[in-house]
């Protein structure tokens, strides 16, 4: 009996500690306007061995994203590379709000153009706060820690369904193609989520998110093997005003 009301104790002792980790987290993160975001995607995919003997070559698919973006106070300037096929692509984008649009300023092979977010082809990145803590309220438990630049973190893994996901980053994973219910099957679909954060402030530093399960249903012409994210958060309220290029605003909007 002893026994039993020791594993209880400490039950209840490791859910209170995340418990206290989340409200702590959701304390010192809501007040975040200003902030750096690095993010690196990765992913492989194997391809069907009939496509790879017609093309004569293999086609293992190696895709990756690598971006640096600062945001404060609505508006966000960022790098983003492309890498295809041993190849990398470079763009650079701002993103603001104007007359209740969010317009994105892209900069592709040294030309500017101006698009509506959501006739863009690319994409406008973003990190809702808001959103993201709201999200925490899933499951959750903590794990060993990591050690990231010599620096120790603290991990929280959670379930976050894909729609917390887009809602967070802006990041869409359904076309206007899908009917709606691929739609809500896609949003519906649960990943992990690997939260770094300090003892010491409890500020996110660092976001990992497994989204494998997005390709579990893809054609079987291309498996894909791993398909990671990786974000890593600095500079808390501390970016200061970004100031957009008058040579940039003046860009004229595409189709206008």
């Amino acid at each position: 009996m002893k026994k039993l009301l020791l594993l209880i104790a400490v039950f209840m002792l490791v859910g209170c500690q995340e418990v206290n980790d989340l409200i702590k987290i959701q304390k010192a993160n809501r007040e975040i306007n200003e902030i750096q975001i690095d993010m690196e995607v990765e992913s492989d995919a194997e391809v069907d061995l009939n496509i790879t003997d017609k093309v004569g070559f293999d086609l293992a698919l190696q895709l990756g994203l690598d971006v640096s973006i600062e945001m404060s106070k609505g508006v966000t300037h960022s790098f983003s590379t492309i890498n295809a096929f041993g190849m990398g692509i470079t763009l650079e984008q701002y993103s603001q709000t104007e007359d209740g649009q969010r317009v994105i300023y892209t900069n592709f092979f040294d030309i500017w153009s101006k698009e509506v977010a959501g006739d863009s082809e690319f994409m406008d990145l973003y990190f809702d706060a808001g959103e993201f803590l709201k999200a925490l309220n899933g499951s959750f438990k903590i794990i060993e820690p990591i050690t990231v630049n010599d620096k120790e973190l603290k991990q929280m893994r959670l379930t976050m369904t894909i729609e917390d996901v887009e809602n967070i980053f802006g990041i869409e994973y359904t076309t206007p193609s899908m009917s709606e219910e691929e739609i809500s099957e896609v949003l519906a679909k649960e990943i992990t989520v690997i939260l770094g954060y300090t003892e010491e402030t409890y500020l996110i530093e660092r976001v990992e998110l497994d989204l494998i399960n997005l390709f579990d249903d893809v054609s079987e012409e291309a498996n894909f093997t791993t398909f990671s994210m990786i974000l890593s958060f600095s500079r808390h309220n501390e970016i200061g005003d970004i100031v957009i290029p008058e040579e940039v605003l003046s860009t004229k909007l595409i189709n206008d």
